[in-house]
């Protein structure tokens, strides 16, 4: 257990100096969502009676909408939410390939100090698990300020931003749903995702597992499954907000198996791996 916690000690403080423009960058993205929800919000107002200002709640209910299921045979063309679409692609970026900075010149030492490759894939995939709680985290702490300035700093849900903004009845969502569908399953989901992709990168070259990344955002975006993770993510494929949506409790025992069976993989495959040989 002491040699675990060293190598996530070690992630951690290394990562933080690692990833320290990559927090600004969190912070920029997630500005850019809030700016984009209150001009919206400001173009209703001249519209429609809006009676409130946005909240938090709001805030984020915007960010993770995602899109309603694609039907091919309607004449709409497919769109890709922009938010959603940016914090998929903001994590992947976020964990980027620093797990794989131990593979290579003098990193090679901390795998060989651990005593086992095992071991080392848990610890990276634990700080694969933290640094996506980071992302977050600064997403929210951005969204809260925000809303303390430019909108109401609480936490609800307003009936006329839902429809206006969100498109969504906000009648419909009870704390408890916006706890596991707006709250757990975007994160939970990220986290399995961010894992996957580390474990991918440690056996082929980091630009190939961000292409995998970019081909599961776009893929959960036009089709609505089980099989498709990063749908969980997206409110508007979740059966509480819209008929026929998937499960958000099915979904979130899915994550979990797929966060274990990830990790499990991640330490069968690297068993066999010899990070002196080039990755494919």
């Amino acid at each position: 257990m002491k040699k675990i916690f060293y190598l996530i000690k070690h992630d951690i403080k290394d990562g933080a100096r690692y990833n320290f423009k990559k927090y600004i960058f969190t912070v920029i993205l997630f500005l850019v969502f809030c700016a984009d929800v209150y001009s919206q919000y400001k173009i209703h107002t001249e519209r429609c009676n809006v009676l409130f200002q946005p909240t938090i709640c709001d805030y984020i209910l915007y960010i993770f909408r995602g899109m309603r299921e694609y039907d091919p045979n309607l004449s709409e063309a497919f769109n890709i939410p922009a938010a959603w679409f940016a914090v998929q692609l903001g994590i992947a970026y976020f964990v980027g390939n620093y797990p794989t900075k131990d593979t290579e010149g003098y990193g090679i030492q901390y795998i060989i100090r651990s005593g086992s490759k095992c071991l080392w894939v848990a610890s990276k995939c634990i700080y694969s698990a933290i640094a996506t709680v980071q992302f977050y985290l600064i997403g929210y702490v951005v969204v809260a300020f925000w809303a303390l300035l430019f909108g109401r700093f609480e936490f609800s849900l307003s009936e006329d931003i839902g429809m206006y903004i969100s498109n969504i009845n906000a009648e419909v969502i009870t704390d408890s749903i916006f706890v596991i569908c707006v709250l757990v399953l975007p994160l939970l989901t990220s986290i399995a995702v961010s894992i996957f992709q580390t474990v991918l990168m440690l056996v082929v070259r980091p630009i190939y597992s961000y292409l995998a990344i970019i081909v599961i955002v776009s893929a959960s975006a036009y089709y609505k499954t089980y099989f498709l993770p990063l749908n969980y993510s997206m409110i508007f494929r979740m059966s509480p907000i819209v008929a026929g949506g998937l499960d958000p409790y099915i979904a979130v025992i899915i994550d979990i198996f797929l966060i274990i069976l990830t990790v499990i993989f991640g330490c069968a495959i690297i068993r066999k791996f010899d990070f002196l040989e080039k990755r494919l």
